[in-house]
């Protein structure tokens, strides 16, 4: 008589980006013994803070070298397996969206080796360009010292289509992953910024976690801003001032109240979903059965939409001078 050897499964998480991954991945870490429970781990190992940094990072996926780090990972490997066997735990959720990043297809080869002994599915979220591309712009303000980009969110489209012309692209993410893990692995879901959608039921849903076991505090993580933050904060970003000083500017640019929302009109948002709608039709064929990426209707260029509020200079030296005072 044979015993048949049950393969843990072991989700994926690879983002994209701005799709809600950092306050899943807060959810993830804050429940790890109430995960732990429910028969899934999200493993301690290869984790810096509440992501999967350590590892993805040591796989080569990393804005800098794409060279993996063999010793690190088998680190990793050692330390995974262990409390694999500790926890006793059958279902394994690893989450970074530096997983997304294009790489060559041989590091997502050694993914695949590296975890050949799981039932591996990946899941990906994909967000609709014109949100994404906005909610883009505004991380990229608050993190990026002296921007290689002009001023302005155009300026910021422009250099990264250019630099980086595959980053952007959905349909090269999921075709890269589908050629390594096979189509039949990927769990591909929308971020549908405008249905409004709950990121954390619906991941926990597709894992098959139970909901109400776990304590989901409604914290907001990379809250939105408004555009007259977001350009006060791409001035200050270019200022050839102390770090300290530049930091005030900044905690202050964040906590300016101002109407939040689409910085951009109907049109231009239109214009980016155009430009990517044939690969939204290509994944909906390919992987989704035909059903649609997104359900939200293509926006209306003739619909009503107020431009935001732009920093004047007066405003710019107003809002110094506040932090000055302080």
């Amino acid at each position: 008589m044979f015993v048949k050897m049950i393969v843990p499964k072991l989700f994926l998480h690879i983002g994209v980006n701005k799709t809600g991954t950092s306050y899943i991945q807060y959810i993830l870490s804050l429940n790890y013994y109430r995960l732990v429970q429910e028969g899934f781990l999200y493993p301690l190992s290869g984790r810096s803070a509440d992501a999967h940094y350590e590892l993805s990072y040591s796989f080569g996926f990393s804005h800098g070298s794409s060279k993996p780090e063999f010793r690190k990972l088998e680190i990793i490997n050692d330390n995974l397996l262990e409390e694999i066997k500790r926890t006793n735990t059958g279902n394994i959720i690893i989450s970074s969206e530096y997983f997304m990043l294009p790489k060559d297809i041989d590091n997502i080869k050694l993914i695949k080796d590296f975890f050949e002994k799981f039932d591996c599915h990946v899941v990906i979220y994909l967000r609709r360009h014109d949100y994404w591309w906005q909610s883009n712009y505004s991380q990229a303000v608050k993190t990026v010292r002296f921007p290689p980009w002009g001023m302005g969110f155009e300026e910021y489209y422009k250099y990264q289509k250019k630099k980086n012309f595959k980053f952007w692209s959905y349909k090269r993410l999921v075709d890269d992953w589908a050629k390594v893990f096979g189509r039949e692995k990927l769990i591909i879901r929308s971020y549908e910024d405008g249905l409004d959608m709950n990121i954390v039921d619906d991941f926990t849903r597709v894992l098959g976690i139970k909901r109400n076991c776990l304590n989901v505090p409604q914290k907001r993580l990379n809250e939105s801003l408004s555009y007259y933050s977001i350009l006060l904060l791409d001035i200050y970003q270019r200022l050839n001032i102390p770090d300290q000083i530049l930091n005030l500017l900044i905690n202050h640019a964040l906590l300016i109240k101002k109407h939040k929302g689409n910085f951009l009109s109907p049109q231009r948002r239109r214009e980016l979903v155009l430009e990517n709608i044939r690969d939204y039709e290509y994944i909906s064929q390919k992987y989704l059965g035909g059903r649609k990426l997104f359900k939200e209707y293509l926006p209306d260029p003739n619909e009503f939409w107020i431009p935001p509020e732009k920093p004047t200079i007066k405003d710019i030296i107003e809002e110094s001078i506040k932090v000055i005072l302080k």
